[in-house]
Order: C-alpha cells, then structure tokens, then sequence
C-alpha cells in the first residue's frame, strides 16, 4: 500500500461532497481509516473496470422448437425460448434480478464457495443498472454446448 496516495477518512468526512464529486467525475478515490483501506468509485468507472467481465451464453436444443440458452459463468440463471433475441432480453433481466438478490445477501453469497467468483458479474450488472444496459455483458456462444 501507498499510504501517499490514501485520503484520511477524517479528511474525507469534512469534506464528503468534493470527494463524491472527484469519485465520479475525476477518479477513483483511496481512503485510509486506521488499517482499513477502501476504494471509492462511480458506476460507470466501475462498469470500465469491469468490462472483462462478460457471460458466456451456452445454446444447446430445448423442448419442441425452442433452444436453452444458459450463463456459462453462473448455470443457474437460464432459459428455453425460440429465438436469440428473447433469449438474451430474458437472461440480462434475470441476472440483474439476481445480482440483486446477491447484494441484498451479500455476506452469504460473497462467503459460497460456488457463488464468490460471480461478484464481478453482480458488480457490473449493478453498475450497469438496467436489463438493457447488461445485455451488453452477453455473449452468445452459438454451436457450442
């Protein structure tokens, strides 16, 4: 740790405004209180730091005349519709309602050993905010199972 580049909490406190401005508008902002460090960070920063976070669609045949489309990255989240483009508005939808519920219980979810590596999916979907905007982490892996 650079303790140079870190702002005292107490600093940061007398001066909240200002530093909500500078995490959003300018940069990140490193804060200190005692031995704890924290980083601060607008969404759309955020969104950049992650934008290698990005889920895989797996598409294998469903039932009848319709296709399962599955997140690679989280299997849980999928579903069986028969084109591409429902598939895809479905699953953005649903992985932000779970990302959601991954938040709202976020010390179990952040403490599963099965659900700790989707916290960088749950970060760019909250930060994206809405099913349309997270679409974009969708990418469809068509032929492959």
């Amino acid at each position: 740790m650079n303790d140079a580049l870190y702002q005292q909490a107490t600093s940061v406190r007398n001066d909240f405004s200002t530093v909500m401005d500078k995490a959003i508008y300018e940069k990140p902002q490193l804060i200190s209180r005692t031995k704890d460090q924290l980083v601060l960070i607008g969404a759309d920063m955020l969104n950049a730091v992650l934008q290698s976070a990005t889920v895989h669609v797996g598409i294998e045949p469903g039932d009848a005349d319709l296709l399962l489309y599955q997140l690679e990255e989280i299997p849980d989240i999928f579903t069986e519709v028969a084109s591409d483009a429902e598939a895809l508005d479905v699953l953005a939808g649903d992985l932000l309602e779970y990302a959601k519920t991954y938040y709202g219980d976020f010390a179990l979810y952040s403490h599963s050993p099965n659900r700790v590596r989707h916290l960088p999916y749950v970060m760019r979907a909250l930060a994206l905010g809405t099913p349309a905007k997270v679409r974009e982490m969708l990418v469809c892996q068509a032929g492959k199972s």
